[in-house]
């Protein structure tokens, strides 16, 4: 029997571009006052994402119910603090 996988996106405003990307939702739900949207994947992976809103303290929020509610092994963050456009995501060093 092959393990269910399950990768969370983190979204915070920028849902519509994820929502182009990916188009319907296989399913949508209300969990825990988080709006989830699920995209089947191939190979029994699944895609759980979450429109967060803005800021720190819904950012943590969000993952940490991926994480905990979800089972979610693996964790993205997209919008610009997740480096959305190429300017945000440049790594400078000292």
């Amino acid at each position: 029997m092959t393990k269910t996988k399950n990768i969370g996106l983190v979204v915070a405003v920028e849902i519509q571009s994820v929502l182009e990307k990916y188009g319907k939702p296989i399913s949508t739900q209300k969990i825990d006052g988080f709006d989830v949207m699920t995209y089947d994947l191939l190979n029994n992976t699944f895609l759980q994402v979450v429109h967060s809103g803005a800021g720190q303290i819904a950012s943590a929020s969000a993952t940490q119910f991926l994480i905990s509610k979800l089972d979610c092994s693996l964790i993205i963050n997209f919008g610009i603090v997740g480096g959305l456009t190429p300017e945000m995501s440049q790594i400078t060093t000292c």
